[in-house]
């Protein structure tokens, strides 16, 4: 009967299980390389599957790709191949090897050893897509049966939409930070949620539609926020503003006191996050009772594969918000103008470029000629046209500054004196931008939502400082 073997490689440490064919001779179980009985012809591997999903075999770069479902366990991956009609199926536990330690990317190498002793020598490339993320159709009150109550609701639509992989909530309680709790981890993030570092393996993460949402945990915690999470379970998009209980400050750590640790529904106030938020807003957009009906953020749990990549069309327009904040004295709309330029070309980005400024005399949709549309640095849509910028939400917030940096505040403040549509608030100008006294006041958006507040938050006086929306025109 002929006979495959395999040899363990320093990636994995592979532990030979069977072989096929009606041979009941179990295969060796020896670490080094065993020495077969001189056959007739050599075959290379004619079939390969991974936890029974197929892969790609490339005979002549000696390269097998494997695209696996997102949550498989990469500590329990069964290698199955076919060489000459024999086949041999292959358990592996990953060894660990320092920074590729639970690694989906890691590329396994397989050694093959068939027919006449001439070695096949094949890497295999084992892809998970990134990990998942979504908002529950479903709301609740602030008493959820704790954080493992929310963690079922959590599970039990993800269920019920044929999601693959383990869910969590984020949400936060007086033991356990939210950062800690998606990991699978307990305790505090200032403790390194009782791990001997800060654990910042878990990520990245796409909405329902497949669009990323965030890159690794690290990142979701400094503000790198791609596009609001806006689709359920389902991948049904949430039509309006929606919020979900976090009770979770920027950083991933505990807000206020968790609705009692999730078993309260009474009046006590919990931070929750917004289908509209980004950076600080997607976690902490606000507080609320705990006796009102709020959905859920659900992670799925695990290390994912890479994100899609984003790209902005080569036609499109940059847009940013500035890394600088000025007093109500701009100079008018030129000066807030100039402003913008010099943010632009400081950061070595080419085109001319406008303020999203009204006063009295002019609208802010007015100040741009271009019709669009308008990307960030990062590849993200904004608005397509200009009539969108009018049409809520925008597709993601304005929370990239001319450098490429995402800002990570909750409130990050910028001067518009425009109301949602780009049209001017009366006497919500600074007096037509040349004052910066407590005597005038201007009309600010925040830059971490995609909603009307985005351009139309609050009233302010004119001694504070605002940043600025700078469109390329």
């Amino acid at each position: 009967m002929k006979k495959a073997f395999v040899v363990l490689s320093a990636m994995l440490l592979l532990t030979l299980m069977a072989c096929g064919g009606g041979d009941s001779t179990p295969l060796p179980t020896t670490t080094t390389t065993p020495t077969p009985t001189p056959l007739s012809s050599a075959k290379a591997i004619t079939a390969f599957s991974l936890n029974g999903v197929a892969g790609t075999i490339n005979e002549t770069g000696k390269t097998i790709a494997v695209a696996m479902p997102s949550g498989t366990n990469v500590t329990a991956l069964v290698a199955t191949f076919t060489t000459t009609g024999v086949s041999v199926e292959v358990g592996s536990t990953l060894q660990e090897t320092g920074t590729t330690a639970n690694n989906y990317t890691s590329p396994v190498i397989y050694t093959v050893t068939a027919e006449d002793a001439t070695t096949q020598n094949y890497t295999v490339t084992v892809t998970l897509p990134a990990l998942l993320v979504f908002v529950t159709s479903t709301t609740h009150d602030g008493n959820l049966g704790g954080v493992s109550g929310g963690d079922a609701i959590c599970q039990a639509r993800a269920t019920a939409a044929s999601l693959p992989g383990t869910y969590k909530a984020w949400l936060s309680d007086n033991t356990t930070d939210a950062y800690c709790h998606v990991q699978g981890f307990t305790g505090k993030k200032a403790a390194n949620c009782g791990q001997g570092t800060l654990p910042v393996a878990a990520g990245p993460w796409v909405r329902t539609d497949n669009y990323p949402f965030t890159g690794t945990i690290d990142k979701l915690v400094t503000g790198q926020i791609f596009a609001p999470v806006r689709y359920n379970e389902s991948g049904v998009l949430v039509t309006f503003t929606e919020y979900y209980f976090t009770d979770t400050k920027i950083d991933g750590t505990l807000g206020n006191s968790g609705c009692n640790n999730w078993t309260s529904n009474g009046a006590v106030n919990a931070l929750y996050g917004s289908t509209n938020g980004a950076t600080g807003g997607w976690t902490a957009s606000g507080g609320s009772l705990c006796s009102a009906p709020s959905r859920l953020l659900c992670f799925q749990t695990g290390t994912g594969g890479p994100l899609p990549i984003i790209t902005a069309p080569p036609a499109s327009k940059k847009v940013f918000v500035t890394s600088t904040t000025y007093k109500g004295d701009l100079g008018g709309i030129s000066g807030g103008d100039a402003k913008c330029q010099t943010r632009a070309t400081a950061a070595g980005l080419s085109g001319t470029y406008k303020a999203w400024l009204s006063d009295s005399t002019h609208d802010a949709k007015d100040n741009l000629t271009s019709a669009g549309p308008w990307y960030r640095l990062d590849g993200v849509k904004v608005a397509d046209t200009k009539a969108a910028l009018a049409v809520m939400p925008l597709f993601s917030a304005i929370s990239q500054t001319e450098t490429g940096a995402y800002f990570n505040a909750q409130y990050y403040q910028v001067w518009s004196g425009t109301d949602a549509s780009g049209i001017k608030i009366v006497g919500k100008h600074c007096n037509n931008w040349i004052n910066n006294t407590a005597a005038f006041s201007g009309e600010m958006g925040l830059a971490s939502r995609s909603d009307n507040d985005w351009a139309s938050w609050t009233e302010i006086t004119c001694d504070n400082e605002g940043a600025l929306y700078c469109f390329e025109d």
